[in-house]
C-alpha cells in the first residue's frame, strides 16, 4: 500500500520532498505513532497509518489540495510532534453537521496531542472555541481510546462532564467511568463530596448515575439519596458516609 496522494510522483523521500514536503527520514514519520515510513526496497518507501483503514485516506486523493486528509496534512506540513496545538484541527472534530469518522477520532487518540487539549472547556476560563459543544462529542470519544494512565490526572476534570447529562459526550464519559470505577474510586467519591458541598444537584444526579450503572445503587435507592439531599436542610456528613460506605 503506497501513500496515494503522492503515487502520480511516486512516493520516495526525495519525491515528497520535491512536492514541498518536509521529510528527512523514516524515523521522524515512525515517531508519530500515527503514520509508519515501510523501506520497500531499498531507497523506496511507502507511508501508511500505523493503525486504521488506509481506504478513507486513498478517497481524499483527487481534493489532497484544497482538502487534504489529516495524514496529507502531517506530511505536507512536517510537524510530527504537534508543537502547535492549532485550533485548526478543530474543524476535523466539528459533529454538529456529519459525524466524525473512527479514523479521524482514532488519529488523534493516538497523537501527542495533550489530554488537556481535549478538556479545556472545563478547565477556566472555558476559552472559545473549546467550550463550544460541538467538539465535545469527539473530545469525549478521543480521551476514553486513550490509556488510562494518559487520563488518570485528569479524572477530575473529566468528571465535570457529568454535570449534565444533556452535555454532548456526557454518556460517554459516564460509560467510561462505569468501566474503569475500581481504578477511580477515590477520584469519583470527591467529585460527589463536591457535588454536595457545593449544593450541585445536577452534579449530583450525574454522578449517582454512574452507581446506578455500576449496580452499587438501584433507582429507588439513588431517588432516596437525591432526596435526602435538601438546599435548605441537609446533613452533608451524614449523606457522605452514606455514600462513601455504598461505594467502599
Amino acid at each position: 500500500m503506497i501513500c496515494q496522494q503522492y503515487r502520480l510522483r511516486g512516493n520516495n523521500f526525495d519525491d515528497l520532498h520535491s512536492q514541498g514536503i518536509s521529510i528527512t527520514t523514516g524515523i521522524i514519520v515512525n515517531e508519530t505513532n500515527v503514520l509508519q515510513a515501510v523501506n520497500d526496497n531499498g531507497s523506496h518507501y511507502s507511508i501508511v497509518p500505523s493503525s486504521g483503514d488506509i481506504s478513507s485516506w486513498i478517497e481524499t486523493y483527487s481534493t489532497a489540495t484544497e482538502k487534504p486528509h489529516y495524514y496529507t496534512t502531517l506530511l505536507r506540513g512536517g510537524v510530527f510532534m504537534f508543537q502547535e496545538y492549532d485550533v485548526n484541527w478543530l474543524d476535523a472534530l466539528d459533529e454538529s453537521e456529519n459525524v466524525v469518522s473512527n479514523d479521524t477520532i482514532l488519529f488523534f487518540a493516538q497523537s501527542n496531542i495533550p489530554t488537556d487539549y481535549f478538556l479545556k472547556q472545563f478547565i477556566k476560563p472555558g476559552l472559545k472555541p473549546y467550550c463550544e459543544k460541538r467538539y465535545w462529542n469527539s473530545f469525549a470519544k478521543i480521551l476514553i481510546k486513550r490509556e488510562f494512565e494518559a487520563l488518570k490526572n485528569y479524572l477530575d476534570i473529566m468528571l465535570i462532564w457529568l454535570q449534565d447529562l444533556n452535555w454532548p459526550g456526557s454518556n460517554i464519559i459516564l460509560d467510561y467511568f462505569v468501566e474503569k470505577f475500581d481504578l477511580v474510586k477515590a477520584d469519583f467519591l470527591r467529585a460527589i463530596f463536591i457535588s454536595i458541598d457545593s449544593n450541585d444537584e445536577s452534579w449530583l444526579l450525574g454522578l449517582l448515575n454512574v452507581l446506578i450503572k455500576k449496580n452499587i445503587l438501584s433507582k429507588s435507592e439513588c431517588l432516596k439519596i437525591f432526596d435526602d439531599f435538601s438546599i435548605s436542610n441537609k446533613d452533608n456528613a451524614k449523606l457522605k458516609n452514606q455514600i462513601k460506605i455504598l461505594i467502599n
